[in-house]
C-alpha cells in the first residue's frame, strides 16, 4: 500500500452534522491525494493562514449528509444548525476594495454553511491544533481590528499585518515563523518513511471519514 496515498486533513461540523453524526466539532479524516483539493481545487488558499506558510484550501460537503451543496447558488440564510463560524473565520481576508474591507469574497459564501473539509494543498497532514490556532488568531486580532481601525488611515493594511506578527512572535509557534523573516513560507519535504513515522508518532488511530 502506498504510505502516501492519503494525507491528514480536518473536517469543521456544523451543528447539524455534530447532532447527527455524533462527532465533535473538528475530527480528523483521511483525505485522498485523488482529492480535487490537492488538484483541481487547490487553486484558492485561506489569506491568513497562508501567511504563515499553511495553504489551506476548503469544501463544502454535499447536502446529502444534512450540510448544503458546494456549488455556491443558494442564497438562503442557512438554518442555526448549518451556520459554520470557524470556517469564517479561516476564510476571511485581509484585502480592501473600494474603500472596504472584504472579509470575505461573495463566491466563497457557500463555504460559510454546512460541514468544510480542509486541506493542506501542499499536500501534508494537518492537525485539529492547528486549525483552534488560526481561529484564535484571526477572531483575536484580525475582527476586532477590521471593525474597530479606520480603514481611511494610511497604510491600515500593513499595521494590520503587524499586529499578525508581533502575536504570532508572542506564541512563538512554528507555523507562524514564514511571516516574520524575510524568506519564502515555509517547506515540508519529508521522505516518505518520515512522514509515515510523523503519522504513527503524531496522529492518534482514528481518521473519520470523508
Amino acid at each position: 500500500m502506498d504510505i502516501l496515498s492519503e494525507f491528514v486533513g480536518v473536517r469543521i461540523n456544523c451543528l447539524s452534522d455534530q447532532i447527527d453524526r455524533q462527532e465533535p466539532q473538528m475530527v480528523k479524516v483521511a483525505v485522498p491525494k485523488i482529492h480535487p483539493l490537492f488538484n483541481l481545487e487547490r487553486d484558492d488558499p485561506c489569506d491568513i493562514p497562508s501567511l504563515f506558510g499553511m495553504d489551506l484550501v476548503a469544501k463544502s460537503y454535499g447536502s446529502n449528509q444534512s450540510s448544503v451543496g458546494g456549488d455556491g447558488d443558494d442564497d438562503r440564510t442557512p438554518s442555526d444548525g448549518l451556520q459554520n463560524h470557524l470556517p469564517q473565520l479561516l476564510l476571511m481576508t485581509t484585502s480592501i476594495k473600494n474603500g472596504k474591507w472584504v472579509r470575505s469574497p461573495e463566491y466563497r459564501c457557500h463555504l460559510h454553511q454546512g460541514s468544510i473539509l480542509f486541506v493542506c494543498r501542499s499536500k501534508r497532514d494537518i492537525k485539529t491544533e492547528d486549525i483552534y490556532k488560526f481561529c484564535n488568531l484571526i477572531e483575536d486580532i484580525v475582527v476586532p481590528f477590521i471593525f474597530k481601525e479606520d480603514i481611511s488611515e494610511p497604510g491600515v493594511k500593513k499595521k494590520l499585518l503587524g499586529r499578525l506578527k508581533e502575536e504570532g512572535v508572542r506564541c512563538d509557534e512554528k507555523v507562524y515563523a514564514a511571516l516574520f523573516f524575510d524568506t519564502k513560507p515555509l517547506t515540508y519535504i519529508i521522505n516518505p518513511f518520515i512522514s509515515w513515522l510523523l503519522r504513527v508518532l503524531y496522529f492518534d488511530s482514528y481518521t473519520a471519514p470523508i
